[in-house]
């Protein structure tokens, strides 16, 4: 592995906004490393219409993915994140947008209005086997990405040309597909630290309702 290991003190921190409006549901992430939204639009029954806004990403081409997150319309609403994996490959996905889009059918399928999670590395542990609720594999499902990605605080992406130099396996993501990981090159600069500011995580969005009822192009749609 080329990557270069650097020694950040600090703390990652992740903040996930989830708002719904009348037929839509608007997905929001900022960690150290991403910022992504996600507008799902469905008609209560199944989804008709898929938005991603990749506003930081760490490489050149993973705005692109969010053209794919069209593979979703047409989905039945589902009341677990988990249940878009199933609908189309989510390796050809960008992670960070496909979880959001997920976790958004979820709150679609469900009713819920709204809901944030304010996550920090290290901060969990799991007590062993027993039967759990929806609102606890969402929340799992959060978690286990967060646990992921919370070691990208232990690189340093800008010295690096492009995703092949990271080590990181072939197919793990859209940009990391074959062909893009030898085209795609750094965003040098876009990864930022949150250890002592986690007020400013998703300090672009004035309010929970914003953006969600606004028209605007999807990636995809049904008739």
């Amino acid at each position: 592995m080329n990557t270069t290991a650097v020694q950040r003190p600090g703390i990652y921190r992740r903040h996930i906004r989830l708002h719904a409006a009348p037929g839509a549901v608007r997905a929001d992430m900022e960690d150290d490393s991403h910022r992504f939204g996600v507008i799902v639009r469905h008609d209560g029954r199944v989804v008709r219409a898929v938005e991603g806004l990749p506003m930081r990403t760490p490489w050149t081409l993973c705005s692109g993915a969010r053209d794919l997150l069209s593979a979703l319309v047409g989905m039945q609403l589902a009341p677990t994140p988990l249940a878009a994996a199933r609908h189309t490959d989510q390796k050809q996905q960008c992670t960070h947008m496909f979880d959001l889009a997920t976790l958004a059918v979820a709150h679609a399928a469900r009713g819920i209005a709204g809901r944030e999670y304010h996550i920090e590395a290290p901060w969990y542990l799991l007590d062993g086997p027993r039967t759990i609720t929806l609102d606890e594999i969402e929340a799992l499902f959060i978690t286990r990405r967060a646990a992921l990605i919370c070691g990208s605080r232990l690189l340093d992406l800008d010295p690096l040309l492009n995703p092949a130099a990271t080590g990181h396996g072939v197919g793990a993501c859209y940009v990391h597909q074959p062909d893009r990981m030898v085209a795609a090159r750094r965003n040098l600069g876009s990864t930022l630290d949150f250890s002592d500011r986690p007020q400013a995580l998703l300090a672009d969005i004035a309010s929970s309702s914003e953006h969600v009822d606004t028209p605007s192009h999807a990636c995809g749609s049904g008739s």
